[in-house]
């Protein structure tokens, strides 16, 4: 008898992960994921629907997961695995008990290092150089569980949240494609995770970041790219309005201008002082939709001397 999968998630990376396997026609029972109604902090939140109306699988769309109703009705599934792949926060300890295989759950990184929420934000803010994902089973303990897949990516100074959402997705395809003959198979060959090694991530800053413009012009380039697409964006304030700045380099050049100062306007872009070095602001928005950094200054009237905020 086929093995009976059910899918949780209810971000761009389930998406993919939920295409990845409904394409190799894995028997999935039933899908779960987050009403657009009670997403709001979920900024990579994308609707299921469609790829689950085209291969007939249930979907249920929930205000939150691991309520009562929800928990009964994944023990009626009588399910052998669930995929927990893109969830806000740790999937809920009561799966552990319902499918007779396990629940694996996505992080990405590589466990055991850089265990916690946010991480592909805090891998950038904290100058990681190796970046990864990780499937694990998931047991009592957060992030703990023994490793059933795992894949490691370089992570350089040119990468954004953007581009490491980008090599998780593509990780994360490619191990979809191992992991589902082990669940055919009806058994998961992991490996345990070596607690001796385990590190946390450091917490990312608040949901919509501002920018502190004295602090150096790499730590607010790393802030900048960082919070970029999927995520919600640093800001600060060009006169009355709020600047979200979606991409920008950064320069050790020395300048003696106070921090947030516009210094240069060129075809580079709008080079701003920090605390040490300058900011070159390429892609802000401060309407419906990005635009370069020297559309955005020009229609606000701003010169040489202007100060964000």
């Amino acid at each position: 008898m086929p093995v009976r999968i059910v899918f949780v998630g209810t971000t761009e990376f389930a998406r993919h992960m939920l295409d990845e396997i409904l394409k190799e026609d894995a028997n999935v029972c039933a899908v779960y994921s987050i009403t657009r109604e009670h997403a709001a902090g979920i900024p990579d939140w994308r609707d299921l629907g469609d790829l689950t109306r085209a291969r007939g699988v249930e979907h249920y769309e929930v205000a939150s997961f691991g309520a009562a109703d929800d928990l009964e009705h994944l023990h009626s599934l009588k399910c052998d695995a669930v995929l927990a792949m893109g969830l806000p926060g740790l999937p809920p300890p009561e799966l552990l008990s319902i499918p007779r295989l396990g629940t694996i759950a996505s992080h990405p990184s590589l466990l055991p290092r850089n265990r916690g929420p946010d991480a592909i934000p805090a891998h950038i803010l904290a100058g990681e150089t190796d970046g990864g994902l990780t499937f694990y089973l998931m047991d009592e303990k957060a992030y703990g569980g023994p490793i059933v897949s795992q894949r490691r990516f370089h992570i350089t100074l040119r990468d954004t949240a953007c581009t490491l959402y980008s090599k998780t997705i593509t990780a994360g395809r490619e191990m979809i494609a191992e992991v589902l003959p082990m669940l055919k198979r009806g058994r998961l060959e992991t490996t345990p995770q070596d607690e001796s090694r385990a590190t946390f991530l450091p917490d990312v800053p608040d949901a919509r970041p501002r920018i502190d413009w004295k602090q150096n012009a790499r730590r607010t380039y790393d802030l900048v790219r960082a919070m970029t697409h999927p995520y919600v964006g640093a800001f600060c304030y060009l006169g009355p309005e709020k600047l979200t700045v979606w991409e920008a380099g950064f320069s050790h050049e020395p300048v003696d201008a106070p921090a947030g100062e516009v210094v240069r306007i060129s075809d580079r872009g709008v080079e701003v002082a920090t605390g040490a070095g300058l900011i070159v602001l390429r892609t802000v928005q401060v309407a419906e939709e990005p635009e370069h950094a020297l559309d955005v200054f020009e229609r606000a009237g701003s010169q040489l001397g202007t100060v964000l905020r």
